[in-house]
């Protein structure tokens, strides 16, 4: 399975943070990396770490500079071509690692300097490009639709041996891209018209799917109902269905209904 580069936050700043020096004051929650002086050298090499671990990540988000074929918004799993080949955009890591980058956003304080802005700019830059690979790679014809778990970066299908399908892939998706519309709209911002759209799609998809035992789970090894699998279609459309409540469409609100009624069934199945 691959490791995924976002592994690298939570591992610095939680679990160093806490095993060294007991739990953080909640009061502070994660400021201490964002923006206030650090009191101590692990909080000074924390703050230093996050910095290179984020560069790091964005790093591995088209565009690059080596490939002009790769699509921006396109997540590799590893700039790796060879022994091994990483070198593809998984669904699932693609929406684990943009709800990371994502993330940062509300926890940059832009206002304090001209670096954190343009930190701020170059996070929704990249979060926008996601939007548009996203549209790209659901309007691809594929045996396995929504649920395609592996892409290259340049947008197309990978047709080899796989497991498929991963369903958790499109929660994850459209969770993302729920957290990047909530933020927009948090501060008024305008929204791209594509990405709620989007959300519903995948959204739709997993609702009418979930049920199904016949796929893959994370660990791309075995095939049925997965615990993981479905706590994040649960989430994704818990969380969907409160976005769409927002929208006062009456679609989106009949989408909201099919959500919650999906989230209840998930909940009686993991009971």
């Amino acid at each position: 399975m691959k490791i995924c580069l976002l592994l690298l936050l939570p591992l610095l700043t939680a679990t160093a943070r806490t095993f060294a020096l007991g739990s953080p004051d909640p009061s502070r929650g994660r400021q201490h990396i964002f923006g206030t002086s650090a009191t101590t050298g692990l909080d000074r090499w924390i703050e230093q770490q996050t910095k290179v671990s984020q560069q790091r990540i964005l790093r591995n988000i088209a565009p690059f500079a080596d490939d002009p074929s790769a699509l921006p918004g396109a997540v590799c799993a590893s700039p790796s071509r060879w022994h091994p080949d990483y070198y593809y955009v998984w669904t699932r890591d693609a929406a684990l690692t943009m709800r990371e980058v994502i993330a940062w956003l509300p926890q940059t304080r832009e206002e304090e300097n001209a670096s954190n802005a343009t930190f701020v700019r170059q996070i929704e830059q990249t979060a926008d490009a996601y939007v548009q690979f996203t549209q790209t790679v659901q309007g691809k014809t594929s045996k396995y639709g929504l649920g395609e778990a592996k892409f290259f970066v340049d947008g197309s299908v990978f047709t080899g041996s796989w497991c498929n399908a991963q369903p958790d892939g499109p929660a994850a998706r459209a969770l993302a891209l729920t957290e990047y519309v909530r933020y927009r709209r948090n501060r008024n911002r305008p929204i791209d018209p594509l990405a709620v759209p989007l959300i519903r799609k995948d959204l739709n998809y997993v609702a009418r799917v979930w049920r199904q035992n016949t796929h893959c789970d994370v660990w791309e090894e075995s095939r049925g109902l997965h615990f993981y699998t479905l706590a994040m279609q649960r989430r994704a459309l818990h969380e969907g269905a409160q976005l769409m409540r927002g929208n006062s469409e009456t679609e989106t609100e009949a989408d909201a209904d099919a959500y919650e009624q999906a989230v209840l069934r998930i909940d009686t199945q993991l009971a």
